[in-house]
């Protein structure tokens, strides 16, 4: 890619791409750690200028809560000293049961979605806008995951009508994963400065 006038090649790890920051991406990276608190640790690495490819010195800060009310905030923060490329991140996958011998495809997701971006053979967007109505990707009213589990690696556009503003900074998208049996919710928050 160009930036400044400058091209940078990114190492292609995915079928041409660059996916998650090249081959030694950022969750292959030792980050240091702080204890802020009891409910408080911060986390942050330093990419040097060319790391993988990528323009810029990059201090990536990363703080995770335990709030007091349960739920688990992250936070990202970077910055560079050049301009270049950053989208970081949490790919959790939470196991309701609370049994790692047990997968998630029993699981109810409801998405607030009324349409999602394809992908080609290269699992790349395609720049479309599809709606979900009569196709397998429509999970807008709970879904069991266990048929649709290899759905989800899409990206989903949330309508206007489905975000509510909680905060000046925070939206609530709403988009709840039931367990079936034990009545337990895992609700998703946004937040974008």
């Amino acid at each position: 890619y160009f930036s400044s006038g400058v091209e940078y090649q990114l190492p292609q790890n995915n079928y041409g791409h660059c996916l998650h920051g090249g081959p030694k991406g950022f969750q292959y990276r030792v980050y240091k750690g702080v204890q802020k608190s009891d409910q408080e640790l911060q986390l942050t690495y330093l990419a040097k200028d060319g790391e993988e490819g990528f323009p810029g010195n990059l201090q990536c800060t990363v703080i995770m809560k335990l709030t007091d009310d349960n739920a688990i905030d992250i936070q990202y923060e970077a910055e560079t000293d050049k301009p270049t490329i950053i989208n970081m991140t949490n790919h959790s996958y939470f196991n309701l049961d609370g049994d790692p011998s047990t997968d998630n495809s029993a699981y109810l997701l409801t998405l607030n979605a009324d349409s999602y971006t394809p992908v080609d053979s290269t699992f790349m967007t395609t720049g479309e806008i599809v709606t979900v109505e009569g196709t397998p990707m429509d999970f807008r009213k709970p879904t069991a995951i266990h048929s649709r589990q290899f759905l989800l690696c899409c990206h989903y556009t949330v309508s206007a009508q489905n975000i509510k503003r909680i905060a000046p900074d925070t939206f609530f998208f709403s988009n709840p994963i039931a367990h079936s049996i034990i009545n337990l919710y895992l609700h998703v928050f946004e937040r974008q400065k």
